[in-house]
């Protein structure tokens, strides 16, 4: 029996109890799980720069591009994922092959959504209610819309490069889901459409 090359890709990836590395499956991964690994590449990098002075006030437009790429990421994600419910109607009675997910995928998911909550908490603990701004040339803390007090540079800079990690590592988190989940869900749908008599 031949595969194609995309049938040989498929194969690798869905064999029970194979879990690829990180260049098989970038090899076999399709554009979602593959932009997802871009994005957690860079909110990786992003997070390792707020402990050598990257805040949420430095490069605000790089921020909000990196924020608005992963919702994107994530609608695509929601498309991708009713699509394959579409394929799941029309071939109930079809039996699927189990997708191996890497296993360094999701232990990685995992741990960065633990982390970003852990953070939020530990954030809120730390600081309390509120957060930094720059008023009239002042570090303050705002609380309820008002000053609450006034804090020093390194603690301003500490909060808005926490307020940046804590970002980060969420992005990273659902680059990271999103390569899990993008990869099973485009392994069903190519195996609905490689199963004999699925519609061309």
């Amino acid at each position: 029996m031949r595969f194609s090359r995309s049938s040989r890709h498929g194969f690798l990836a869905s064999r029970p109890g194979r879990s690829l590395p990180i260049a098989e499956f970038w090899r076999v991964a399709s554009f979602v799980p593959r932009a997802a690994l871009v994005l957690a590449l860079t909110s990786a990098t992003v997070v390792v720069g707020t402990f050598f002075g990257w805040n949420a006030d430095a490069h605000l437009g790089v921020w909000f591009a990196i924020h608005l790429s992963v919702m994107m990421l994530i609608f695509a994600l929601m498309a991708r994922t009713a699509q394959h419910h579409v394929l799941a109607l029309k071939r109930r009675s079809m039996r699927l092959q189990r997708v191996s997910v890497p296993v360094w995928l999701q232990v990685g998911a995992v741990i960065c959504l633990g982390l970003t909550v852990v953070m939020i908490l530990g954030s809120f603990w730390y600081w309390g209610e509120g957060g930094a701004e720059i008023r009239d040339g002042h570090y303050v803390w705002i609380r309820s819309g008002a000053p609450d007090r006034e804090i020093t540079r390194a603690a301003y800079e500490g909060f808005t490069s926490g307020a940046l990690r804590i970002f980060a590592t969420g992005w990273l988190a659902f680059c990271l889901v999103v390569a899990w989940w993008g990869h099973v869900v485009a392994e069903r749908i190519r195996q609905f459409r490689v199963a004999p008599g699925a519609a061309a």
